[in-house]
């Protein structure tokens, strides 16, 4: 039997399964957007930043003056759940011989750190890594040919939280301290 397109109830069941079909479309995209959304703020997201640095101190008494570089790694929390981190790590884009063997990653450990840290919203932490600290790390980097070192620092949950690669920032925060020393012993 053919349908009469034109007659009311066809036309009204046309239009209530139009608007179903929308309304189905709409609340399946509300729904993944909430579960997107959910995802995001409930994820932990730990910003590592990294400062290079070249100090300048001098002996009053001995008259005898310094560079040294340092590198300043800060951790902040940019999400509102609070995360513990563990202890900051160098990582090298290949292997290095160490006295350990050959590694692709170092612990920048300290005997006054204190791991694991929680971070909560907002909070800010900051290390700092004396000239003694960042030449043992960093005394090879130099020598190896497109070596790069990064910062990274995992949560207690595993995630991996880093800077970029870094090689020049940290050749040239080394080379310059070299060269002030140089200078400064001349005169």
């Amino acid at each position: 039997m053919p349908t009469n397109w034109s007659s009311p109830q066809v036309i009204v069941a046309v239009v209530a399964a139009s608007v179903a079909g929308y309304a189905a479309v709409i609340s399946t995209i509300n729904l993944i957007w909430s579960i997107i959304r959910s995802i995001s703020e409930n994820r932990r997201r730990i910003i590592v930043k990294t400062t290079f640095y070249n100090t300048f101190s001098e002996h009053l008494i001995l008259g005898i003056s310094s560079i040294s570089p340092e590198i300043h790694i800060t951790l902040i929390n940019s999400k509102k759940i609070s995360c513990t981190i563990k202890q900051p790590i160098v990582e090298f884009n290949k292997k290095v011989n160490t006295s350990l063997g050959k590694v692709k990653e170092f612990a920048l450990a300290r005997k006054d750190d204190r791991f694991p840290i929680t971070l909560e919203y907002g909070k800010i932490v900051q290390f700092a890594y004396s000239e003694a600290e960042v030449n043992a790390v960093f005394k090879d980097l130099a020598s190896i040919k497109h070596m790069k070192a990064r910062f990274i620092v995992y949560d207690s949950f595993g995630g991996k939280h880093k800077t970029k690669y870094y090689r020049k920032e940290i050749l040239n925060c080394i080379k310059l301290a070299q060269e002030g020393n140089k200078i400064t012993k001349e005169t």
